[in-house]
């Protein structure tokens, strides 16, 4: 049977249907010759398709509208979802899981021996990246604020240590060593001091080691641990002052 997809085309089908029969109950009356019969069920056969293409044209087109309608809609949930995924991680206190699961958690949960992400890559790369002894040289990229302007400095690992019930810091021992002819200093100067690593920031933080209250902030891409980016900064503001690029010395083992 045929079904209605409308009210108004079920009234007009009623309507084109009622005509016919009207008209097959004439032809039925003054012409009862079955090739008359015959040649009005052919009609009706074809009001009847027509009006069956009628309803599923309207369909088409109000399902049409309704497919637009959701695609637009499922345009907007992209994009709101693009825009989630375009929000980077706050890289202070977070770690961006990266992959196709957008997701950020903080970085002490870094390491610390539980998957807090959905793919698992907070702990997928844990190991350490520098040991005791290793030398790292660095090249001053700009300098606005030591007081002996450096061109270069070394950064020398004494000792590194990893809490067992903490395993997302590994405190470190330092030594910032620096080899300087100006005005008012001259000579090589060691600066031992402490700090530690965070798996989370791939971030080796070294205290200030003098009254000027400079720290030192080193970067790693978690790719190449020969080589960090170092930031100076003041540790009341944590404005950064100078930077340097450090580079394992290989030749120190």
């Amino acid at each position: 049977g045929l079904k209605m997809k409308s009210p108004l085309l079920g009234l007009l089908l009623l309507g084109v249907l009622s005509v016919a029969v009207s008209e097959l109950s004439y032809h039925d009356e003054h012409h009862p010759h079955k090739e008359d019969i015959h040649h009005v069920e052919e009609r009706l056969a074809k009001l009847n398709a027509k009006v069956q293409n009628l309803v599923e044209d309207l369909h088409d087109r109000t399902g049409g509208i309704k497919m637009k309608k959701a695609l637009h809609a499922e345009f907007r949930l992209n994009r709101l979802e693009d825009q989630h995924r375009d929000m980077p991680c706050d890289n202070r206190t977070e770690f961006d899981c990266l992959g196709h699961d957008p997701q950020c958690v903080s970085h002490l949960m870094v390491c610390d021996g539980v998957s807090d992400c959905r793919n698992g890559n907070d702990e997928a790369h844990c190991e350490q990246p520098f040991h005791e002894g290793d030398v790292y040289e660095g090249h001053v990229i700009f300098d606005k604020c030591t007081q002996r302007r450096p061109k270069k400095m070394t950064l020398t690992i004494r000792a590194v240590h990893t809490p067992v019930f903490f395993t997302a810091f590994s405190k470190v021992d330092t030594t910032i060593g620096i080899a300087q002819d100006v005005r008012l200093f001259s000579g090589e100067v060691s600066l031992p001091s402490t700090g530690y690593y965070s798996f989370g920031r791939r971030a080796l933080v070294v205290v200030p080691p003098e009254k000027d209250r400079l720290g030192l902030v080193c970067y790693f891409d978690g790719v190449d641990y020969d080589r960090c980016l170092a930031k100076v900064v003041h540790e009341a503001t944590l404005d950064i002052c100078a930077m340097f690029f450090f580079v394992r010395q290989h030749d120190h083992h």
